[in-house]
């Protein structure tokens, strides 16, 4: 048998290719990586259960200043069904999201404190508030609910509704609601630099 010297160079530089693109990936990943991390470093994560209070005080210009307290009260979950005969008046968009029956949507009621020196509008101060959870990687935007004005006069508290759709399954695709249900669930105020996380237990609708 004959020794092919040409077909050993080519694998060699097959392989010496192979590394150098893979070597040249790997330092481009790792100079965006301290890039990323110089930019945006880790950021402060406060968590506020029921019973606590947690400050905010939002300065966006043209949009919402505030200085308020917020307290996580309880978070429901209901059916399409239930939800519609509770909420049905408020033509709630999540409503006409889905036909699917088994579909899930949570109430999340919060208390605010206007602590400033000015009315405050509920509206645009839960405009960007966001739910998550890390049980699957869901999240979602809130719809208020609630009846009655949507201005928190200063030194008052009021309660408030938020809604929400939700998907409970994940990749496992076994007990996903069973699971679902006994995981902590988030309303997010802010994400960065500072995540501020309303905590909530859920309880299903009976």
């Amino acid at each position: 048998m004959f020794y092919n010297d040409k077909k050993t160079v080519k694998e060699r530089n097959r392989t010496v290719l192979i590394w150098l693109v893979a070597g040249i990936a790997l330092i481009i990943w790792i100079a965006f990586t301290i890039r990323v991390n110089a930019a945006f470093p880790n950021k402060e994560i406060i968590v506020c259960h029921s019973g606590e209070w947690i400050d905010y005080s939002p300065n966006i210009d043209g949009v919402i200043h505030a200085d308020v307290s917020i307290s996580p009260v309880s978070c429901t979950m209901y059916t399409k069904d239930d939800l519609q005969k509770k909420y049905g008046d408020y033509n709630l968009c999540y409503l006409s999201d889905s036909s699917n029956p088994e579909i899930r949507y949570l109430v999340f009621e919060i208390n605010i404190r206007n602590n400033g020196k000015e009315p405050v509008n509920a509206n645009r101060l839960t405009s960007y508030y966001l739910y998550s959870t890390p049980y699957n990687g869901d999240y979602n935007a809130l719809e208020r609910i609630t009846d009655g004005t949507t201005d928190i006069n200063p030194g008052e508290t009021k309660t408030f509704e938020l809604c929400t759709l939700i998907r409970e399954k994940d990749a496992v695709m076994i007990n996903c609601h069973e699971r679902y249900v006994k995981s902590d669930v988030y309303i997010l105020l802010t994400q960065y630099p500072m995540e501020r996380r309303l905590v909530f237990s859920i309880s299903e609708q009976e």
